[in-house]
């Protein structure tokens, strides 16, 4: 079977060029959970693949790029990829982007011997592509797969004034598309209630890409010289319980700091913390080999959220894999997006309230070094000998050869 994939993924130096120039940075998360996926495809077998590309950057001018044409790429796993052409400016990327994707896939369905023995697999239930898809299999009759990482609704929920309005008449318009496909991937079970409770489905909550098992150039969570380092990376968000953390910290009297890597909404309150509080230190955006590598050097990794917010039902942390693949012990929310088999193998707790979270690190923290190194060496090894990119992948090629059997 023919396999064209359509994400946001680009080849990576291009896309670290992206994040450096960018005003309004794109999310990681996607680039990194792309890369890893089509990696574990490539390792199944699967030489016959092509990609399009609807690359995550901001509109102009919150990035430096106005527009681009049909830019082509090698991925990392050796898959050809195209960008779609757009103008990047609010709208007219979106109206371009349906209108380039459709020529592009018309012209990449004729050249295909037997269309019904392809499958198009859309990362993102992305409306101006995903009608497309949708309109183009009643002619050619290929599958159709939607990698749902997030709920549509969600995706543009905090969005206000003009453009709140602008992201419910888009929601309406994917809402009478979303049920359409032939299957589905999700992130976590309840998706499959509010996209569709009929088709099939499987879930691939998240895998780990090889770059997470290198070997650290110190042990993991090694406090012999420095005071203990608890770490959080990922989006500062005040949705996502950054405030509760480093609030539950400050009231600790551990002997150790807090490091928190990232960027977002509750950026300006926490370089006002850090500049008050020695044990609390912002380091910013670094690169992803750099994060890698800290966490291993770390005694703690934490994120913690509300499990009563409804977003977490429909999501799974995708920095919860990486976190448990270090080596280093993770404290976590009991979230209900997070499969039950997770918790036998890091910390967690019920919520994100501030005395819980005190009250978890100072109890974690005064376990010995070793033990709680044994705990994140059982995590590493779960998640090498269950969730890798190559496990998750064969899965879902699994799924994608007998849809419709």
């Amino acid at each position: 079977m023919k396999l064209l994939y359509i994400g946001t993924v680009s080849e990576s130096r291009e896309f670290e060029r992206i994040v450096k120039e960018s005003k309004i940075k794109p999310s990681v998360a996607p680039q990194t959970f792309e890369t890893a996926f089509l990696n574990g495809v490539r390792a199944n077998g699967v030489a016959d693949a092509e990609c399009f590309t609807f690359p995550m950057i901001a509109s102009f001018p919150g990035s430096k790029l106005l527009f681009w044409l049909k830019k082509k790429q090698t991925l990392e796993c050796g898959f050809p990829t195209t960008w779609i052409p757009t103008v990047n400016l609010p709208i007219l990327k979106m109206l371009f982007q349906g209108f380039s994707s459709k020529k592009m896939l018309k012209a990449w369905l004729k050249k295909q011997e037997n269309p019904e023995d392809v499958c198009i697999v859309l990362y993102s239930i992305y409306e101006p592509i995903a009608k497309n898809i949708i309109r183009l299999r009643k002619k050619y009759h290929f599958k159709t797969v939607a990698f749902v990482p997030d709920l549509p609704e969600h995706m543009y929920a905090t969005k206000r004034g003009l453009q709140g309005i602008a992201a419910q008449f888009y929601y309406r318009a994917v809402k009478k598309i979303q049920s359409e496909f032939d299957g589905y991937i999700y992130l976590t079970e309840e998706m499959k209630n509010r996209i569709s409770s009929v088709k099939p489905y499987i879930v691939v909550e998240g895998l780990a890409d090889e770059s997470l098992f290198a070997a650290p150039t110190k042990a993991s969570g090694s406090e012999s010289e420095n005071p203990p380092i608890v770490m959080y990376a990922g989006a500062l968000s005040k949705r996502y319980g950054i405030a509760e953390l480093i609030e539950a910290f400050r009231q600790t009297n551990l002997d150790a700091q807090l490091h928190i890597y990232g960027f977002g909404d509750f950026t300006p309150e926490l370089e006002k913390i850090a500049r008050e509080d020695a044990r609390v230190c912002y380091k910013g955006r670094v690169s992803r080999e750099e994060i890698l590598e800290r966490e291993r050097e770390a005694a703690l990794l934490v994120n913690v959220r509300n499990p009563k917010d409804e977003f977490t039902a429909y999501s799974f942390p995708s920095k919860t894999i990486e976190y448990m693949a270090s080596g280093t012990p993770l404290l976590t929310s009991r979230l209900p997006g997070i499969p039950q088999e997770y918790f036998e193998y890091c910390y967690s707790i019920s919520g994100n309230d501030v005395a819980e979270i005190k009250s978890a690190l100072e109890t974690i923290m005064g376990n010995s070094e070793e033990v709680r190194r044994e705990m994140g060496r059982r995590a590493r090894a779960y998640i090498q000998n269950n969730k890798t990119a190559i496990k998750q992948a064969e899965r879902a090629l699994d799924f994608i050869e007998h849809i419709g059997d």
